[in-house]
């Protein structure tokens, strides 16, 4: 199995920003590939639309990989953005998906407010159970008693949760 992980960083006050794609071996966690692409963002960022501005560039380097080390292509791709968990229920890890035809999971920072679940509330729960010692996420389950996913926790002294969906 190669699981894959997608991302944008930008260089603090400018529109110039590095897109990355790696692939690891899951089973021996080694990495199997890299590429990097340096890229100028001229969309602006609108909170709820971020496929807009960089779904096309993560395509390209996934694209790119599937043309030339087929071989090397991901089952699955982790990518820095929301997917299904999102006000739309289609974020960019969903658009991503939908144009490279791939599975993808979307792994995003903040948590949009959807069906009554607030960020506020969701971080004091999973504060709450990490600081018991008794789990390390928080189902993200809303007031249609939907599941929409889970806040993890990404290290044991982390108390800001990531958002998996």
């Amino acid at each position: 199995l190669r699981v894959g992980g997608v991302d944008i960083s930008f260089l603090k006050g400018s529109d110039e920003a590095l897109a990355s794609l790696v692939v690891l071996d899951f089973r021996t966690l080694k990495v199997v590939y890299e590429d990097f692409q340096k890229v100028r963002m001229t969309n602006p960022y609108i909170a709820g639309f971020l496929a807009f501005r960089e779904v096309n560039v993560l395509a390209s380097l996934l694209g790119k990989l599937r043309k030339d080390n087929p071989e090397l292509y991901p089952q699955v791709t982790l990518v820095d953005g929301n997917g299904v968990l999102h006000p739309r229920g289609f974020g960019l890890a969903s658009h991503l998906g939908v144009i490279t035809g791939s599975p993808t999971i979307g792994i995003g920072k903040n948590l949009h407010s959807i069906d009554g679940l607030m960020r506020h509330e969701v971080e004091r729960e999973f504060r709450r159970e990490v600081q018991k010692g008794t789990r390390c996420f928080t189902v993200l389950r809303g007031k249609s008693s939907t599941v929409h996913g889970i806040a993890l926790q990404t290290t044991k002294r982390s108390t800001k949760p990531i958002y998996v969906r």
